[in-house]
């Protein structure tokens, strides 16, 4: 497959994923008893297209697309957390992440079905996700117990980035 192809329409294409990305909706999040919550959740990803890169991975019959420098932030609008009879804190949270590389290949096999018809197939492959946790920046608004929170952001930075 020539990759020179899909890599001049880069620009175009990748300007329509970055709109898809921003314009997503992230639903609320509640906890089972209704208390907690993250509700107003929502995405901003900014990229270069100059940082966007097509290779081809032939031992696996894909093509990969890495997106190297990669900037996004998270905001909720509000939060509430609370243990047992008390709201410990309440308030809103953005997260940015600065130089984010991520990627991932799509390669094409097919597949048997059990009628025994054989149809194409698409897995993924080479996903890489590289978050600098030096790169990650918490802000954390609200009541005391919020603020307090955000002086210890140091300390659950490591969690946050495993968890992404």
């Amino acid at each position: 497959m020539d990759i020179s192809v899909v890599e001049q329409a880069k620009n175009v294409y990748f300007d329509e994923i970055l709109k898809l990305l921003n314009n997503l909706k992230i639903p609320d999040i509640n906890s089972d008893d209704g208390k907690d919550y993250l509700h107003g959740n929502h995405i901003s990803v900014q990229q270069d297209p100059n940082n966007v890169v097509f290779t081809v991975d032939q031992a696996n019959n894909a093509i990969v697309l890495t997106a190297n420098k990669l900037s996004a932030q998270f905001f909720c609008d509000s939060f509430r957390e609370h243990s047992f009879l008390f709201v410990t804190a309440k308030g809103h949270l953005e997260v940015i992440m600065d130089t984010v590389n991520i990627g991932v290949g799509l390669q094409f096999t097919t597949q048997t079905l059990p009628d025994g018809r054989i149809v194409p197939a698409i897995n993924s492959v080479d996903v890489l996700v590289d978050i600098d946790r030096n790169d990650i920046d918490i802000k954390i608004w609200g009541n005391i117990w919020a603020d307090f929170a955000a002086a210890f952001e140091i300390f659950f930075k490591s969690t946050v980035v495993q968890l992404i």
